[in-house]
């Protein structure tokens, strides 16, 4: 029962108590999965550190610029995340039309979700250049648009999504091992 959480503690008023700066599973808290915990803490440690040198004797200003700079580096993954989390559950987000920047939002993710699961992780399976960005984004060396900006990658994920929308798709590394085979494995 891991759910995502993110905490701000800075609104367009300032920091809510100043101060006070939360960093890592205390901002920045997404499915364990992914394995960024330590990442973003040591990402939000660097902007701190980078923070204090900028504003020595102001916490108000501190705070901002951690927030900002937070939600500027770390909020693109945990927004990954949680839509990732989504699709694993088969949870589809429905958008009114009345508001089109929210519908375009949802649609876009939407679009991503399946482009991702359909063609970057099958062809990461096949290909090493698709593995390599595939894994600078989850290790959060790369953001996670990445995915769509590389000419290359785009390149070599579009036919094994071709193969995939055609029933071949790649063989999976491990076989699903079900919930309960799982435990009556452990229970011997």
């Amino acid at each position: 029962q891991l759910k995502n959480r993110l905490r701000r503690f800075v609104d367009r008023d300032g920091p809510l108590a100043p101060g006070f700066l939360a960093i890592g599973d205390a901002a920045y808290h997404s499915n364990p999965i992914y394995g960024r915990g330590v990442t973003s803490a040591l990402v939000q440690a660097a902007l701190l550190d980078e923070a204090l040198g900028r504003h020595p004797r102001d916490p108000v200003a501190v705070a901002r610029h951690l927030d900002r700079r937070s939600e500027q580096e770390l909020r693109p993954f945990w927004d990954a995340a949680v839509a990732g989390d989504r699709r694993a559950r088969g949870e589809r987000r429905t958008f009114a039309l009345a508001n089109p920047g929210a519908w375009l939002v949802g649609m876009a993710e939407q679009a991503f979700g399946w482009f991702v699961d359909r063609g970057i992780v099958p062809a990461m399976r096949v290909d090493p250049v698709v593995f390599r960005g595939l894994m600078r984004v989850f290790n959060m060396l790369a953001p996670p648009e990445q995915l769509f900006r590389d000419p290359e990658l785009l390149a070599r994920t579009l036919p094994v999504l071709a193969r995939v929308l055609q029933g071949d798709e790649p063989p999976q590394a491990f076989a699903h091992v079900p919930r309960a085979t799982a435990l009556a494995r452990l229970a011997d």
